[in-house]
């Protein structure tokens, strides 16, 4: 009996690593993550550095009190990187890091979780990451290694690695060097902080399933505390720039496809931005699509709608209030959240 139990032991001693990286990677997920993206300080890339006030703005203390009075939960802060770090491997400018500091620690006060998102689409100063004849993938390592040094004693900070990664000859096989660069600097700082992972290819789920998650589900983290980063918009090219809307069975239908994929090798994702109109059929497919992701939770973080921030005020899509009243998107967000909703039908197939 004591060397059966023994051996027993000894296997468990040689499986419990896999195990825990199982549930590890599991325990992601629940949609715990419900809130908004705060655009303004990636605004006016034409104008590097800018004018704080005239060409770019940070989210207010004023917003943030706003947005958790409604039950958000996490902001996601859209961020120029140019901005930031002036010279590609060099120090941080002291003025916007400034200002991002102020915002995640007033976030942080008040519980909520604030995604610093490069929202630079896989270049700097137009010079497309990990290509032949663009920016060598060290430079990206060397931005969120100086960000992890920064913020890992918090908690409540998440990376987001890059909005939208696109462009010239990048293709998920590129980009999957370039983000797992960026990942172990991450963790060679000690980091255990969330990290999102966006595909190429625009980030759309139903791309991602077709076009990057062979190569994607390479992905390796030592931490093993990471997201794939997705967007989807309900207009009919998923574009977010037109007012058409899928119907609430075909909204839900863009992320199914990927949510099986997900459920299937025991993943987690992120939808990092969706937007809709204010009418009344677009809150029925915006509520219909935040129901089907309750419904999975053990496979979506949550969201971030876009956008707020107060020049987004006539945005087609904005949640920022308008004199003082929440806007119709808003009150579907604020309807959403933490719902428990019956099974959802089974959706069309996906456009």
């Amino acid at each position: 009996m004591f060397r059966l139990k023994s051996l027993l032991c000894f296997i468990a001693l040689l499986v419990l690593p896999i195990v825990s990286a199982n549930v590890a990677k599991a325990a992601n997920g629940g949609m715990q993550l419900e809130g908004v993206n705060i655009s303004g300080a990636e605004w006016g890339e034409s104008n590097i550095p800018g004018t704080f006030m005239v060409h770019y703005i940070f989210p207010t203390n004023a917003e943030i009190d706003y947005f958790s009075a409604k039950g958000m939960k996490v902001i996601r802060v859209p961020i120029s990187w140019e901005r930031l770090q002036p010279q590609a491997n060099g120090s941080f400018d002291a003025a916007y890091l400034g200002r991002l500091d102020a915002v995640i620690n007033y976030a942080s006060a008040k519980g909520l979780k604030t995604i610093i998102d490069l929202h630079n689409y896989g270049a700097y100063r137009n010079s497309t990451l990990g290509v032949p004849g663009g920016q060598p993938n060290s430079i990206l390592a060397n931005f969120w290694q100086q960000i992890a040094q920064r913020y890992n004693s918090n908690s409540k900070v998440i990376y987001g690695l890059m909005n939208e990664p696109v462009g010239g000859s990048m293709t998920s096989t590129t980009w999957l060097a370039t983000a797992q660069t960026a990942i172990n600097a991450i963790r060679a700082t000690g980091s255990t902080n969330l990290i999102l992972v966006p595909s190429t290819y625009w980030g759309h789920p139903i791309n991602f399933v077709e076009l990057n998650a062979s190569v994607m589900i390479n992905v390796t983290d030592p931490g093993n505390n990471f997201s794939y980063d997705v967007h989807q918009y309900l207009d009919y090219d998923g574009s977010g720039s037109h007012t058409d809307v899928l119907s609430p069975a075909a909204s839900a239908a863009t992320l199914s496809s990927f949510t099986a994929w997900l459920k299937a090798h025991n993943r987690t994702a992120f939808l990092s931005e969706i937007g809709v109109p204010a009418s009344a059929a677009a809150q029925d497919s915006l509520g219909a699509m935040l129901k089907y992701m309750h419904a999975n939770a053990a496979q979506w973080d949550g969201y971030t709608y876009w956008s707020a921030g107060p020049w987004w005020q006539s945005y087609m899509f904005g949640v920022e209030p308008v004199n003082g009243q929440d806007t119709p998107q808003m009150k579907t967000l604020i309807a959403n959240l933490g719902s428990t909703p019956a099974p959802t039908p089974t959706p069309e197939p996906a456009p």
